[in-house]
């Protein structure tokens, strides 16, 4: 596939000027204090263009960006296919924050704060998860792997991050919160050889 065109190239930066206009405001005034056509106003475009865009003042906060889904499978092609796959998804998420350190406490701020919120993030977590699952499938060398299989792997790293998002402490920079994912998926792996070896974790 070739560079994005002009007509392109100009539909990716709205989006990016609403999402900025968007974290910018609401950053300083408060989610609530903020409406979409003040958002739409700063990035230079009628409310109009933001409902082409966005389905809500929620989404310019939480949708996928366009680029979205190519960054998921650059950061799951960058993994050697003979890794272990829960290695794999330990880096997809340590590269997936390091792409989204800049919005992550904002959204954590919202979350926390309205629990409305957080269920339209979960919701549009769920395309992640999607992609997540598809890509663990193709990655489990057990004949017998199934649906259910790749899934409940997924979502047992899902519940790493989860943990980690909530434990961090933004204040404290995407580096604690590396160092919090890297935590979670070691005390996973030490959980599991303990229980293969008749150990007490």
């Amino acid at each position: 596939m070739g560079p994005p065109g002009v007509r392109e190239r100009k539909r990716l930066a709205t989006w990016h000027a609403l999402r900025a206009s968007a974290l910018g405001l609401i950053a300083q005034r408060g989610y609530d204090s903020v409406t979409v056509e003040e958002i739409a106003a700063k990035a230079g475009v009628s409310k109009r263009t933001f409902f082409n865009y966005f389905s809500s003042k929620d989404a310019v906060v939480f949708d996928p960006g366009p680029a979205e889904p190519e960054l998921w499978k650059g950061l799951a092609a960058a993994r050697p296919t003979d890794e272990p796959i829960w290695k794999s998804l330990e880096a997809f998420f340590l590269g997936y924050l390091d792409a989204h350190q800049h919005v992550l406490p904002l959204q954590k701020q919202l979350i926390v704060s309205s629990s409305a919120l957080a269920q339209i993030a979960r919701t549009t977590s769920s395309q992640l998860e999607r992609f997540l699952t598809e890509w663990v499938a193709t990655r489990m060398r057990v004949s017998t792997t199934t649906a259910f299989d790749a899934a409940a792997v997924t979502n047992a790293a899902l519940a790493v991050l989860h943990v980690a998002f909530f434990t961090w402490v933004p204040e404290e920079g995407s580096t604690q919160m590396a160092g919090l994912i890297r935590r979670g998926f070691d005390a996973v792996t030490e959980f599991q050889g303990a229980q293969l070896t008749g150990a007490r974790p």
